[in-house]
């Protein structure tokens, strides 16, 4: 049964990560003062069709993760909750409307877009410190380096603006907080890592056989 609670432990923490990840969201979205690359799709998806803002993202995720699949890439139940979760969560904050809608005017943008990067820092450390499967995302750029030999950070940034100008082409909010928030990122995360000692390298995901072997032995 001790597996069972570390496996507890792990789902809370999977879940809290995915709150907080679905909170960030909505601050950048209500910042508005422009969206990163892949929110900027999603919300240019919500406006073309009856998807809203949080399916869109479930829809584009499930995408990359049945490209993710094709690639046998190791996938475990956090990525797969990551997709489904996080983007209802979105749906159910913005619904609830506790996170106002800013005017557009940029200092008020920056406040809610900087809070929202740094919980996305947050979040991302709960989520990948479960350790239950990497982001749908972050596997993508995995494959992409592996089969072309080029960095990681190459091909992120490639597939990150590929999505921005879908997202643009589509009508998604583009702006300077975009610029802006996709520069912030990067620092803020590795500020947060280093406050809570947090070495990402040194976590090894559970793919879903692993998950369920555990599962089985703690019985």
């Amino acid at each position: 049964m001790k597996g069972l609670w570390v496996l507890g432990k792990k789902a809370l923490l999977l879940f809290v990560g995915f709150f907080v990840l679905a909170l960030a969201s909505v601050l950048l979205k209500q910042a508005n003062i422009g969206l990163g690359p892949w929110d900027a799709l999603h919300d240019g998806i919500s406006r073309q069709t009856p998807l809203t803002y949080g399916q869109a993202s479930i829809a584009v995720g499930l995408a990359i993760v049945a490209v993710d699949f094709l690639c046998k890439e190791r996938l475990g139940f956090g990525t797969l909750l990551n997709i489904l979760v996080i983007g209802t969560f979105v749906d159910i904050l913005l619904a609830a409307g506790w996170i106002p809608k800013l005017s557009g005017a940029f200092l008020p943008g920056l406040i809610y877009g900087t809070l929202g990067v740094t919980l996305m820092a947050v979040g991302i450390w709960l989520y990948i410190s479960a350790a239950m499967g990497a982001g749908p995302r972050d596997s993508l750029m995995v494959i992409l380096a592996r089969r072309t030999g080029k960095p990681v950070g190459a091909c992120r940034a490639c597939v990150e603006a590929l999505a921005l100008l879908a997202g643009w082409a589509l009508g998604g909010q583009v702006g300077m907080g975009t610029i802006l928030f996709t520069l912030m990122g990067g620092p803020i995360m590795q500020l947060v890592f280093r406050l809570v000692k947090f070495d990402v390298k040194a976590v090894r995901h559970q793919t879903f056989r692993e998950t369920i072997s555990f599962v089985v032995r703690s019985f």
